[in-house]
């Protein structure tokens, strides 16, 4: 057992759906996670797993908004899915989301079920935050990056080696 997200100590989540500024989030979990990718209406999906505590998750947060607005016209969804523990999911995500006007689709995830979510994302990846994934609507992994955050130039090359793969 790997034991959760992580990212130099280890945390612990839950709850349904609810609204960031005017943002809806939902709860991503193992048991729906293929469900909402077959369901995208895009066919690449780019899938960010980071949480408000998480200092390098927040400092690459722009640039995925950043390219996230560049690429939504182009066949591609991006998610956004908070670790955060309910008390900050319900404090400093909302503050934290207020500061970015996007397209992203957000989702949370339970951490109570955090192993689940990262077995079915990844079995390489151990949890680490942020981390980030393109997926094929088919489940198709395309790419990740759990190492460390990514940079605009990193999310850029990515978005654009995914698309041309679809073409």
């Amino acid at each position: 057992m790997r034991g959760g997200f992580l990212f130099g100590c280890a945390t612990v989540l839950n709850l349904a759906l609810f609204s960031c500024s005017s943002q809806k989030i939902e709860m991503l979990s193992a048991d729906n996670f293929k469900e909402h990718l077959a369901s995208s209406p895009e066919e690449l999906i780019l899938i960010n797993f980071w949480a408000t505590w998480c200092v390098p998750c927040k400092e690459e947060f722009p640039d995925l908004v950043r390219v996230e607005k560049e690429y939504r016209a182009k066949g591609m969804a991006f998610w956004a899915v908070s670790c955060d523990t309910e008390e900050d999911r319900n404090t400093a995500l909302p503050r934290f989301l207020a500061q970015y006007e996007s397209g992203l689709r957000h989702f949370y995830v339970d951490l109570g079920q955090s192993e689940e979510i990262i077995n079915a994302v990844s079995s390489e990846w151990p949890g680490t935050l942020p981390a980030t994934f393109i997926f094929r609507r088919s489940g198709d992994r395309l790419f990740e990056h759990f190492e460390d955050k990514m940079s605009y130039g990193q999310f850029k090359a990515a978005v654009e080696q995914a698309l041309k793969g679809e073409k």
